[in-house]
């Protein structure tokens, strides 16, 4: 088993490399080491897609389908990918982000042609052996490691003209209703820049007129995530694989995080982090349905930093988040403690094999404790209310 007891190792004067231990590290200069370490995996995930002259297959899959005109898309990557904070062992999520509308059968062929090549490109990286030595660049340790575990994950659609961005792949059910999906976006590759802005703007307006079924489903949300923080349990109801089911993600009494994704453990993520995420989506719900400032709306949404800890001090300062400066700094210092307590967890089960890492009970309960009541704070929120 692997331990996170002793944490607090310093390494500010050392040379970060990417994908190092996180145990190595403290919360604070891991979250330095992750920025760059997902700014040198976009850049890679740029130059495979322009290698791939991936708007090239997409044209050709939409003359197939009879479809006319210039294809104007952007292919961006999203959740943790987007948000900088993503582990250097899970594959990068990308939305195809379209403005003039695409046939379901062109999104089939679209779909079917990133898979594949996906595919074969990773099964010809894969058959590669080499390993990088202690001189090897940056740029070849990431390429060795996406060897591994591969460069990306799902392809979603999200087709400007049709609507409904709100939702994941268009599908109106409550449980693909995630708007941070588009707002935690970075643009990877464009046929045509400043659709992601657009989308924004579709997106302020799907706040406006579908606010309050928005505002809903992330309080249940919401709701889910601080039960799981308190208790490190997450029962699962939506799923007709895992329904009723009780996952046990953390254990304080214990000392122990599981990580386990072939079992859907993901220690501290659908906790504390989740919790943190929602609580941002539900004050943007709260404020946003009722505005009489359209504009406004579409600046919050385009200006917002894709760091959850940027994020709180941006959302504060827009007066969405409620609070003192103090009280928003604390949280994303605390937000940065179990991030980097999920991705050792993710980094023990990668490379060491070991579901289950352990970690100081005392000093986790009291940032448990914390995180639960600085995000009640923020939403101006009291113990009656929950």
């Amino acid at each position: 088993m692997a331990s996170l007891k002793n944490h607090a190792m310093s390494h500010s004067s050392k040379i970060l490399q990417i994908f190092e231990d996180p145990r190595l590290y403290s919360p604070k200069d891991y979250g330095r080491l992750i920025t760059g370490q997902n700014m040198v995996i976009h850049s890679h995930a740029r130059r495979k897609l322009e290698e791939w002259r991936i708007f090239d297959a997409i044209d050709a899959a939409r003359t197939e389908s009879g479809e006319e005109g210039i294809l104007r898309a952007e292919i961006l990557t999203t959740g943790s990918d987007g948000r900088g904070e993503k582990g250097p062992h899970s594959p990068i999520d990308i939305i195809l982000l379209v403005a003039d509308g695409m046939r379901k059968s062109t999104r089939f062929r679209v779909e079917g042609i990133i898979g594949d090549r996906i595919r074969a490109d990773e099964s010809q990286e894969r058959a590669k052996t080499q390993e990088p030595d202690e001189e090897t660049d940056v740029d070849q340790i990431i390429q060795s490691t996406l060897r591994t575990y591969g460069l990306f994950g799902e392809v979603e659609v999200k087709d400007i003209k049709q609507g409904k961005l709100r939702y994941y792949q268009g599908r109106e059910e409550n449980w693909a209703l995630w708007p941070s999906r588009l707002i935690d976006t970075t643009v990877l590759l464009s046929s045509k820049s400043g659709l992601r802005e657009r989308a924004l703007t579709v997106l302020a307006d799907e706040y406006l007129e579908h606010g309050d079924k928005i505002l809903d489903v992330e309080k249940k949300r919401r709701q889910n995530f601080a039960l799981t923080t308190r208790g490190g349990q997450q029962k699962k109801i939506g799923s007709n694989v895992l329904r009723n089911k009780t996952l046990q993600h953390f254990d304080v009494d214990r000392g122990a995080a599981y990580f386990d994704p072939n079992n859907n453990l993901t220690s501290f993520k659908h906790g504390p982090l989740r919790l943190v995420q929602s609580s941002i989506q539900l004050q943007l719900a709260k404020v946003l349905k009722d505005t009489t400032r359209p504009d406004k709306t579409i600046r919050i949404l385009s200006d917002c930093p894709r760091r959850t800890d940027n994020k709180l001090v941006y959302l504060h300062g827009s007066k969405i988040l409620l609070g003192s400066k103090r009280d928003v700094l604390d949280l994303a210092e605390l937000y940065e403690f179990f991030l980097w307590l999920y991705h050792c967890s993710e980094y023990a089960y990668r490379i060491e094999g070991v579901s289950e890492t352990t970690f100081d009970s005392k000093l986790v309960l009291e940032n448990l404790h914390k995180i639960a009541s600085l995000e009640k704070t923020i939403r101006g929120s009291n113990a009656r209310e929950e």
